[in-house]
């Protein structure tokens, strides 16, 4: 990048940084978490699904590694994921370690009585 106003030129190299996913939460962990004494970190992430429709196919893998890899530098990150009730069957057709991985479990819509509960 380069800026020039007559007589004064001035030019600066761009650093392209390639982020890691991985890196970045393990610096979160060591500079942040660790210092204030966190055990364990949630991460969420919603509508895991469209993973597969952003053209990589190898998304699913991708987590899994990075998370594998979080706990072997020792960041106690936990992952919950959401989608679609098919989501595990889909995955299994395509990456069935992925769902080796992770434990899943349904959440039925909540019922009107469920919500009533606990209040005044």
């Amino acid at each position: 990048m380069s800026f020039s106003v007559p007589p004064i030129s001035v030019s600066r190299e761009e650093k392209k940084e390639k982020l890691s996913l991985v890196d970045s939460l393990e610096e979160l962990w060591k500079k942040h978490l660790v210092p204030s004494k966190v055990d364990a970190s949630v991460l969420f992430m919603d509508d895991v699904h469209y993973f597969l429709l952003a053209g990589q196919p190898d998304a699913y893998f991708t987590l899994r590694n990075s998370f594998q890899e979080l706990a072997r530098r020792g960041c106690n990150f936990s992952l919950v994921m959401t989608g679609p009730k098919l989501l595990f069957k889909d995955v299994a057709d395509l990456a069935e370690s992925f769902t080796r991985f992770f434990h899943h479990f349904y959440l039925e819509p909540f019922a009107l009585e469920g919500t009533k509960e606990g209040m005044v």
